[in-house]
């Protein structure tokens, strides 16, 4: 890319696309760590859960640092006259985005109450103006002035037209009578979802009722790049979990595609020098720390943050302040060009782009889980063609009326419609015009009712097509005058013979009282043009793979053989992962790992699973270390607390697992001093694609109790998605399809957005389970998998590596 490596007009080093996406890394959260040993209370990481720390740090009075030696070269080179001011000027105010859709790039500010995100705003507005203007709502208040969502176009001096450059400002995150900011609110914001104006409410999030909701945002309505604003003043005091919550958006933001860069404000309140003058801000080894600390914070590299003095207290302005200010926007103006040569890219052929819909898919069910189970979806899916079901409509969620109902299906089609009550029969129908309220009947003659008995689905095909379905406005799903579910609140109408044909006994046992109704709409799935992600299915890609493997060295000289531990609910193929890469290398399939399908873990011990070179070989330079499945109820399957201990090295092999009492240092064969070789450097979550949707949300709580033990370990982290067969027809005809099937890629970024990773982290898998004979594209999928957990733990040792050296520079 041509703006790889180049300075912009602002002097700064600008990366390119890549580079500019988020990688959160062990390096950022141990930095973090080490710049706040002084400790606060540990909180939440939700984006909500700032305020009660925020109020308490408005109470400390920040000063001074001891003075330190100025730097005798700026470490950025930037040009502190009047004609750079100008040329800058000139530069924003003839910006164009590189897209001919859009006229005008939109940037969403985003920090912290009291960060300078509006003062920013005004202080670039004042510097076009020629004059010091106080345009958007700026203060001192613990509070958030800004309430609602509000878009400011920057005009440039004596010129009635905008500038193509649009800042957003939003609430901040916490503070006083503000809980803060949702997640789900601050992604509706970004894809473009959110009305101007739209006041924003911690109990009443964004949805699709909610007034002037943009259901089909255009690339103009999206945001094209997030600023994250912090102040420097209290970098080292803001509470522990705001890192959590930063690390969690730019995993989120960056999974839309969108670049992001961060403004440290009031750096003129630490830093002497610059208080005097602005221009030695690049001369200052104090600021340069903030900023080192500052990237840690948000798990960003320091070429993507820059320093800005607002214009707060003065009168007049100043050309270094307004070189810095212009600085700061041309810089974010090279990242907002990206997303749009990206989505450029995206659009090319059939590539699907980072659309709102699937993340729209994603948030839905994570608060809405289906009570489908994955085979009987499978079983309905299969009497349809390659399709997927989307859950649309949960009686218990939605109400049991048919208000409810009409609110979320009206003009969604086609459409399975479920019932569930108390007998435990699951029974309901499938029609292909999308629901109304017209009151009239629908012709289908692909129509039909059924129920399972057992897993087996039973199916009842219309007998009169012309009355398959009556769009009553005043009850749920009404198939004929035969079945009506959600007909008086959980009550079901069933008078069978009239258009479809069974007995009541056989459809719902005669118990007519529904425990729940769901709704799913059937979406076709695409066969993309081109894959998402490029893959050689060729033999000599999979042997040049597995000579990299063989030949691949730790960067630590006292590991010889890297730990990877696999983490995962019971039946997700953690041991089936290791039996199949085992395989790979045996050139035979084998199962020395005990795999299987129960429903409760089958592996009771701690394993280390070390994997050689074919029958007798050397063994290769990694150890996969198998647990106990989790379970979703308390007492069963792997303890959390277990968990820190195998992390840190601990756990003998084979140590018996006890679901009840986790490990203590007293029990035979504990590592009370593990080494380096002893630790994890890699965790893989094993999750399997079939079950992303329905995971229950218990489950879900663990794996992010683990994932927050992990994270302040240091240690990087995978996703291994596994039966990616078995959950899509497309990928089960030719694995080779996995990269083509718009439907994996939906389950990938949802089982990211679930587990807090980026989906660069999740690496679909197909485990030998049932065959007698290798595959070679399995095998390629297999060893691509385990060279991504090579470039996980060289991270891993990278990182301990710089940590090592800066304590031996402080020293």
């Amino acid at each position: 890319m041509e703006a790889q490596n180049k300075k912009n007009q602002s002097g700064f080093v600008f990366e390119g696309s890549s580079a500019a996406r988020f990688h959160p890394g062990p390096r950022a959260l141990a930095a973090l760590t080490t710049s706040k040993e002084a400790g606060t209370n540990d909180s939440s990481s939700t984006v909500t859960d700032v305020s009660s720390t925020e109020r308490r740090e408005n109470n400390i009075l920040f000063t001074f640092p001891a003075a330190r030696k100025k730097l005798e070269s700026p470490w950025r080179d930037i040009e502190w006259t009047e004609e750079k001011n100008l040329s800058l000027k000139v530069t924003i105010s003839s910006y164009k985005p590189s897209s001919e859709d859009v006229s005008q790039a939109k940037v969403l500010l985003l920090g912290p109450v009291g960060s300078g995100k509006s003062s920013f705003i005004s202080s670039v507005q004042s510097v076009f103006k020629g004059r010091v203007t106080n345009r958007a709502m700026v203060g001192s208040s613990s509070t958030s002035f800004t309430k609602k969502l509000q878009s400011f176009n920057i005009h440039a001096e004596d010129v009635e037209d905008p500038t193509g450059l649009v800042l957003c400002d939003m609430v901040g995150l916490g503070g006083g009578d503000m809980t803060g900011l949702t997640l789900h609110d601050i992604l509706s914001v970004i894809k473009g979802h959110v009305p101007e104006g739209h006041k924003f409410s911690p109990d009443q999030p964004v949805r699709s009722e909610t007034v002037g909701y943009v259901k089909r945002p255009s690339l103009k309505d999206k945001v094209h790049c997030v600023a994250f604003v912090v102040d420097a003043s209290k970098v080292l005091t803001y509470p522990k979990g705001l890192s959590d919550t930063f690390q969690k958006l730019r995993e989120h933001i960056s999974e839309l595609g969108v670049h992001q860069v961060a403004l440290l404000t009031h750096i003129d309140k630490i830093c002497v020098e610059t208080d005097k003058d602005v221009a030695e801000v690049y001369k200052s080894n104090t600021i340069r720390d903030m900023m080192v600390k500052a990237g840690a914070l948000l798990g960003m590299s320091t070429s993507y943050i820059v320093p800005v003095k607002n214009y707060s207290s003065e009168l007049d302005l100043d050309v270094n302040t307004d070189v810095l200010l212009l600085s700061a926007v041309d810089h974010i103006l090279q990242y907002a060009n990206l997303y749009f040569q990206d989505n450029t890219a995206q659009h090319t052929g059939q590539k699907m782009e980072f659309c709102p819909f699937v993340f729209e898919e994603a948030e839905k069910t994570t608060s809405m889980n289906s009570k489908l189970t994955s085979s009987q979806q499978k079983e309905i899916c299969s009497q349809l063609g390659s399709v997927k079901l989307r859950l649309l409509y949960k009686a218990s969620i939605h109400g049991f009326s048919g208000a409810g109902f009409h609110q979320q299906c009206d003009n969604h089609g086609p459409t399975v419609s479920v019932g569930f009550n108390a007998s435990g029969y699951v029974f309901g129908g499938y029609t292909k015009p999308p629901f109304s309220q017209s009151g009239g009947y629908m012709h289908d003659e692909q129509a039909f009712l059924f129920t399972f008995n057992g897993e087996k689905l039973i199916k009842y095909p219309v007998s009169s097509p012309a009355y398959a379905v009556r769009m009553v406005g005043n009850s749920g799903p009404y198939f004929g005058e035969d079945l009506v579910l959600v007909m008086r609140g959980k009550a079901v109408h069933s008078n069978p013979g009239n258009h479809y044909n069974f007995t009541a006994a056989e459809m719902h046992g005669n118990d007519i009282q529904l425990t729940e109704c769901e709704v799913y709409e059937v979406e076709t799935m695409l066969e993309l043009e081109k894959p998402w992600r490029p893959v050689v299915w060729e033999n000599e890609k999979r042997v040049e793979m597995m000579e990299s493997i063989r030949l691949h060295c730790s960067p630590s000289n006292s590991v010889a053989q890297v730990r990877v531990l696999l983490i995962g609910p019971v039946g997700a193929g953690k041991s089936s992962f290791f039996n199949s890469i085992n395989s790979v290398f045996k050139g035979y399939v084998s199962n020395q790992a005990i795999a299987g399908c129960s429903t409760n873990s089958l592996t009771k011990q701690f394993r280390t699973y070390s994997i050689k070179d074919g029958q007798g070989g050397n063994p290769l330079p990694i150890i996969l270390c198998d647990t106990m499945g989790l379970e979703e109820s308390t007492g069963a399957g792997l303890d959390i607390d277990d968990i820190a201990s195998i992390l840190e090295g601990h756990l003998p092999d084979s140590y018996q697992f006890n679901p009840t009492a986790p490990l203590r240092s007293n029990a035979s064969g504990y590592h009370n001093s593990p080494g380096l070789s002893d630790k994890i450097h890699c965790v893989a979550y094993v999750v399997d694609a079939c079950k992303v949707a329905i995971l229950p949300a218990k489950l879900e709580q663990k794996l992010e109790a683990i994932r927050r033990k992990v994270n302040l370990m240091g240690i990087p982290q995978l996703v291994l998605l596994t039966k990616v067969d078995e959950a899509c027809p497309l990928v089960s005809q030719d694995i080779r399809n996995i990269y083509k099937s718009s439907y994996i890629q939906d389950i990938m970024q949802e089982v990211g957005v679930r587990l807090g990773v980026p989906m660069s982290c999740v690496v679909p898998v197909k485990n030998y389970s049932k065959e007698f004979e290798l595959d070679q594209n399995c095998d390629i999928l297999l060893l691509t998998a385990i060279i991504q957990m090579f470039r996980s733990t060289d991270d891993y040792f990278d990182d301990l590596s710089d940590r090592l050296s800066n304590v031996k520079t402080k020293e």
